[in-house]
């Protein structure tokens, strides 16, 4: 369904597919315009619809309907905060009140301290000064600290923080009155109760001055939850329950094969699900494939079927062959996440949020679906907003200072030569939810100086390709151990005497930052164990090599240690 309106007040023409905007154009010159067609070749049918409900109009910050601190930039598609105290907010022109809409903004500009609420409300909801807009406001929200809010009252916490460069989006599914949010297009948040007869107007609330968003006229729209096709046999094998989220089965020495409605064909996706009940002696495997699996009659499908897959009992499989063995047995109640990276060519595995396998391929394209395959009773739920897993950390070649250099694959960190200084490098990603874990091991630790690996502030490093900054190394670290037995802690060593580390040791490091604590491992024992605040900000992995010769390699796929017990 292609919608084109022309809106002469404005200038503007906005064309529309399936209701949602995909280009528009301002300042046309001209008038008396007539709808047409072109068609290149045969076989086209094109119908006028002479009776239709215009689509929603494109949105843009209403310059009227706005708190007066904040201003309006590039053709009202940008908003930022001029407040260093007040909560103002801002809302659209248009409102959506029907249908599907998604609506989508980008974090152009944020500050380190502050506040940040994008969300729906109604007609009157730029007018609210309250950091969270109250009852009255009808308003649902996700905050940059990681919040949920509905209705005024706080909902949910523990979500993704929102960092410069996020891309926030939301969708109001009218008929099922709820709003899905969404972070860089994965669905991390769904709040119910929306009013089926409210007209919501997408909006923002600033906390401070510093921040800046801009709205994103043509947005892709995400794939949205994927949920379990029923089973077309009779009898059917398994059956699909709770908005078609869990699949169970009941019967012994069955197989079945349960696939998704959403199909993957490019971009980075993931997918995640909960392993509620397996029969000690059932076969599972959990994973991707293309649609015609669904006739597949074996647990590790034929390679016809292009499967790749995480079976229970440790073995990784891909394209009807296991490629590693030795990952962690799916247990009860495990969380299983699959992540398809369609760019780099490459499927990883997850264990509750950790790494645990990686098949790269020039054969992982296509179109996949999330599938699982078992024989035996089982019961799997399909989580609807997961939370983005710790990726595999690699050194980042653009945040790292004077005579270090790194391996090909971005793994192995170090410095060849005393330096007679201090050298520091960061990690690519920063991370400021859930729990990391990452882990890597002495490859080589000089005579003179010591080594010193932990997590801390990306800011310190600057932006990438620009000059470092020059503090005392220690100021870089929110948590930090050293080879000479030190913990580093906010920047400052806090005491000694704690166990040293060397040559070919594995040195871990497990942050929980909902709890705000830490611990480090060695050879897999936890040796240290504390709290540290300033992990909201978002931390990212990072080394420093004193004196030297030293070299640190990151274990891209580690064993998880059991959690230690609290401070």
């Amino acid at each position: 369904r292609v919608v084109m309106v022309v809106d002469f007040s404005v200038r503007s023409v906005v064309w529309y597919r399936n209701n949602h905007p995909v280009g528009f154009i301002e300042g046309f010159e001209g008038t008396g315009l007539y709808p047409c067609i072109v068609m290149g070749f045969k076989g086209y049918q094109l119908t006028i619809e002479p009776e239709m409900m215009p689509p929603h109009p494109l949105m843009k910050w209403d310059a009227v309907n706005r708190n007066p601190t904040v201003e309006l930039e590039d053709r009202d598609f940008k908003a930022k905060s001029n407040s260093p105290t007040a909560y103002a907010c801002v809302r659209c022109s248009g409102f959506f009140d029907r249908g599907e809409p998604y609506f989508e903004l980008v974090i152009d500009v944020m500050a380190r301290d502050g506040f940040l609420l994008i969300g729906v409300g109604n007609k009157d909801v730029h007018t609210s000064e309250t950091q969270i807009p109250t009852e009255g406001f009808n308003h649902f929200g996700y905050a940059s600290t990681g919040e949920a809010y509905a209705q005024g009252l706080l909902v949910k916490r523990g979500l993704p923080r929102l960092q410069k460069g996020d891309v926030v989006g939301l969708q109001i599914i009218f008929a099922e009155q709820r709003v899905v949010f969404y972070l860089n297009d994965k669905p991390v948040l769904e709040l119910p109760d929306v009013a089926s007869y409210e007209q919501y107007y997408p909006c923002v609330t600033f906390g401070n001055a510093g921040y800046a968003v801009k709205i994103h006229p043509t947005p892709y729209i995400p794939l949205g939850v994927p949920k379990w096709s029923h089973d077309t046999q009779v009898p059917a094998r398994y059956t699909v329950t709770d908005e078609n989220l869990v699949a169970k089965c009941v019967k012994a020495n069955i197989l079945s094969t349960v696939v998704s409605d959403v199909e993957y064909i490019a971009g980075v996706q993931y997918f995640e699900c909960v392993v509620e009940a397996l029969h000690p002696e059932a076969e599972l495997c959990v994973g991707l494939a293309f649609e015609t699996v669904s006739d597949n009659f074996r647990v590790v499908p034929e390679k016809k079927h292009n499967h790749l897959g995480y079976c229970n009992n440790g073995d990784l499989v891909a394209f009807g062959e296991v490629f590693q063995t030795g990952a962690p047995k799916i247990r009860l109640p495990d969380r299983i996440g699959v992540m398809v990276d369609f760019p780099m060519e490459k499927v990883t595995f997850f264990n509750n949020g950790h790494p645990c396998g990686r098949y790269s391929s020039n054969y992982v394209r296509g179109k996949f679906r999330p599938v699982i395959t078992c024989v035996g009773p089982f019961e799997i739920h399909i989580v609807p907003t997961p939370q983005p897993p710790s990726l595999i950390p690699e050194w980042d070649p653009m945040r790292m200072q004077e005579a270090i250099e790194l391996s090909r694959d971005a793994l192995t960190a170090f410095v060849p030569i005393d330096t007679q200084s201090a050298r520091t490098v960061w990690c690519l990603t920063s991370y400021n939810a859930g729990v990391l874990y990452f882990e890597l091991q002495v490859d080589l630790h000089g005579r003179s100086g010591h080594i010193v690996y932990g997590v801390g502030n990306q800011n310190f490093a600057g932006d990438r390709g620009q000059k470092r900054a020059n503090l005392p190394f220690e100021e870089y670290y929110v948590v930090g151990y050293t080879s000479r037995g030190e913990i580093i802690r906010n920047g400052a060593v806090e005491r000694m005497g704690e166990e040293p580390y060397s040559n070919s040791d594995i040195l871990g490091m497990r942050i929980d930052f909902a709890r705000e604590t830490f611990c480090a491992y060695k050879n897999g024992h936890p040796v240290i164990v504390g709290n540290c605040t300033g992990l909201a900000v978002g931390v990212s992995p990072m080394a420093t090599f004193v004196y030297g010769p030293h070299s640190l390699r990151i274990n891209p796929m580690p064993h998880v240690p059991p959690p230690p017990p609290p401070p």
